[in-house]
């Protein structure tokens, strides 16, 4: 049953038990060279690759259309159906979904929407359906111009007993331009195989962890220094004291005995920010604020090691997404605005791209968090104004160390580019 009115792009098509999406395409359809491993994307260049062995890519088109153009691969288990593709048309996130849901119900015995929403740029839909008397589940999401005007859509598709599963191995398996498919999406937590706590509710913000350098405005009540902690301590330039070693370019925190390093020709410490070092062995947590001139907007450098045994890197994530963060610790305001322009989430930390206004302006901060070898946990917030963001960004990721190699890294400079439009 192939199936194509108005922006429509998919057909359901059953084998044995399963309902799976592949793609139709129009007269002016062009197959496109692959390999089961990889695939280089027309329209934004981005590569797809699929380690395997469960996943293998089994179809590429580009699809030349009436209202602009679509890039469909799909990538296969033997249990469902991967789609990584693209959009460069008129269709909104929103219609993209609407074409695949409104297909499926027509289809469906049963059908019912669990979950649709958005977050940032990302638009998503998590919906359960009988066909053929077979219980499925699908998640589909759309990331609205990923590059330029061009939308991303990731879509899988299999049934409910072995959703979480098939979800888990796509995410280790298929990579888009070095990001895993759908990366935020937790599948155990969607399909209750276990507890989703929240964790990242509760996150103390007294915990050093989270705060505003910049002014007054963007500091928030009751925190007068950028760890959330009202001590500046005296910090030593000597031997180590129990305050740390400080040289013109670099911080060994006390507490965890990591160091803390920076390019003296941008960066420094600015000695009448309260706590630009922040150093606890009560709260196990080594903090330093750098501050960098050469730009319209003086840019920030937040730099942590904390030892938090009840949350994870996933825990903060959700904590800085939250109005709780940017509006009661970024902003200090619940008039404020805001908006999650990106997140990232991978095996070895996250990430996030977070916009907002104060007094008419236009902040970026990025926040990233990685566990240490050690079990700590490492936390970098690069801050500054939206059009300078990408610039900053890309500088203090070269001139920043921590023990004397760059920083742990979860977003790239491209990424940060794209998030905020450049």
């Amino acid at each position: 049953m192939n199936i194509r009115t108005g922006s429509t792009r998919i057909a359901l098509t059953l084998f044995g038990v399963l309902l799976l999406i592949v793609p139709v395409g129009s007269m002016a359809a062009q197959p496109q060279d692959f390999t089961p491993e990889a695939y280089v994307s027309v329209l934004t260049d981005f590569e797809i690759n699929v380690a395997g062995p469960v996943f293998a890519i089994t179809k590429a088109s580009l699809d030349h259309y009436r209202t602009g153009d679509g890039e469909i691969v799909s990538i296969e288990s033997e249990d469902s159906i991967a789609e990584v593709s693209f959009f460069d048309d008129e269709d909104t996130p929103d219609d993209s979904l609407d074409a695949y849901l409104d297909n499926i119900e027509a289809a469906a015995q049963s059908f019912e929407v669990i979950d649709r929403s958005s977050r940032g740029a990302i638009y998503y839909a998590y919906v359960a359906f009988i066909y053929d008397d077979v219980d499925m589940l699908i998640y589909a999401q759309v990331t609205e111009d990923v590059v330029g005007t061009v939308d991303l859509f990731e879509m899988i598709i299999t049934n409910a007993d072995v959703f979480a599963e098939e979800l888990s191995a796509a995410q280790q398996e298929i990579e888009i331009d070095g990001i895993p498919f759908l990366v935020d999406v937790d599948g155990a937590a969607l399909t209750g195989s276990t507890t989703d706590t929240d964790a990242g509710d509760d996150i103390d913000d007294d915990a050093g962890l989270s705060g505003n350098p910049r002014e007054d405005a963007r500091i928030g009540d009751g925190q007068t220094t950028v760890s959330g902690l009202d001590s500046t301590p005296e910090v030593n330039t000597g031997d180590d004291d129990g305050m740390g070693i400080l040289t013109d370019s670099s911080w060994q925190g006390p507490v965890f005995g990591h160091e803390f390093g920076w390019n003296p020709a941008t960066w420094y410490i600015d000695p009448e920010m309260d706590g630009s070092i922040h150093t606890s062995e009560e709260d196990l947590v080594d903090s330093i604020t750098l501050s960098a001139d050469g730009w319209v907007t003086m840019p920030y450098a937040y730099l942590a090691v904390i030892d938090d045994q009840a949350h994870s890197p996933a825990d903060y994530l959700g904590y800085w997404s939250s109005d709780e963060y940017v509006l009661g610790v970024l902003i200090g305001s619940d008039d404020g605005e805001y908006e999650v322009l990106s997140s990232r989430s991978r095996t070895n930390g996250v990430g996030v791209v977070i916009l907002y206004t104060i007094n008419g302006t236009d902040y970026v901060r990025v926040n990233q968090m990685t566990e240490l070898e050690d079990g700590t946990l490492f936390m970098s917030q690069i801050d500054t104004s939206v059009d300078e963001i990408a610039e900053v960004y890309d500088v203090a990721m070269a001139d920043l160390t921590l023990d004397g190699e760059p920083l742990p890294q979860i977003l790239t400079t491209r990424q940060v580019e794209r998030a905020v439009g450049e």
